[in-house]
């Protein structure tokens, strides 16, 4: 039976979404559904390239290549303009920093 607790990556993205974009870092409402539409967007990429259900993807998913296959998906497959592009890649860059923070490892 699979455990329903979430893993590193799941208590990650709920802090960032519930205490660092909105307390510590005063993101307005629009910029926090921007971030959680590319983050979604990012976690449903991901999971279609390793064969992982999202619940299961982890921190190790989380990786540069991964992130510059995604930035080639979102130009090629969805065809997502350069500043789409760089908006999704923004909320990605900000998701990273603050893991840098919360798991140094």
């Amino acid at each position: 039976m699979r455990s329903q607790r979430p893993n590193e990556l799941g208590k990650s993205i709920e802090r960032f979404f519930r205490e660092y974009l909105p307390t510590l870092r005063g993101t307005s409402r629009h910029t926090i559904r921007n971030y959680r539409d590319a983050l979604v967007l990012f976690l449903r990429f991901t999971s279609s390239q390793t064969a992982k259900a999202i619940e299961d993807l982890d921190l190790v998913d989380f990786t540069a290549k991964q992130v510059q296959d995604f930035l080639a998906f979102l130009e090629a497959e969805r065809h997502n303009g350069v500043a789409t592009r760089n908006a999704r890649l923004a909320a990605l860059h900000t998701f990273s920093r603050f893991l840098a923070t919360e798991q140094p490892a």
